[in-house]
């Protein structure tokens, strides 16, 4: 009698859904930021005296930007599969900008709203302190930017 559990393939199926699903996640932006990387110096070895140090700093401020969303990433798969965990462990503490934290998830997925036709428009007031899990808020407002950008039609407007 076996005792292999009947679920076993439609876990197995699951799973490996899953580890495709990161692996699209992980994988296009760290590519992006490799050809971003190699073609900056490729043009710096190519020609170092017209080589634009605002042209460096703002490619290095764009893959620090990809950086972070990919850490973002990995903080979420942690916080999902993690076995130990059995409840999430929050890192609540006075925000004194909270807007910068939304302004901070726009700017990491400009890019792919743009590469679609879509512009993302802010009219967002000062707002006051306050307390939140910084990771946490990121989370939030990366996946409500991304279905944003995911379900608006190409050459339209999302409006914050």
């Amino acid at each position: 009698m076996s005792t292999d559990n009947p679920n076993k393939s439609d876990q197995d199926k699951q799973f490996l859904r899953f580890i495709s699903q990161i692996s699209h996640e992980l994988l296009a932006p760290l590519t992006e930021m490799i050809y971003d990387n190699d073609f900056i110096v490729n043009l710096a070895e190519r020609d170092p005296d017209n080589f634009s140090k605002r042209h460096l700093i703002s490619a290095l401020r764009e893959n620090i930007n990809k950086s972070i969303y990919l850490k973002h990433i990995i903080n979420e798969l942690t916080y999902l599969y993690s076995p130990s965990e059995k409840s999430p462990n929050y890192n609540i503490v006075k925000q004194d900008n909270p807007k910068r934290i939304l302004l901070d998830a726009i700017l990491l997925l400009e890019k792919d709203a743009h590469s679609k036709g879509i512009s993302i428009r802010t009219n967002i007031s000062e707002m006051p302190p306050i307390y939140f899990d910084k990771d946490r808020m990121m989370q939030v407002f990366l996946n409500l930017l991304k279905n944003a950008i995911r379900y608006a039609d190409s050459n339209t407007d999302i409006d914050i």
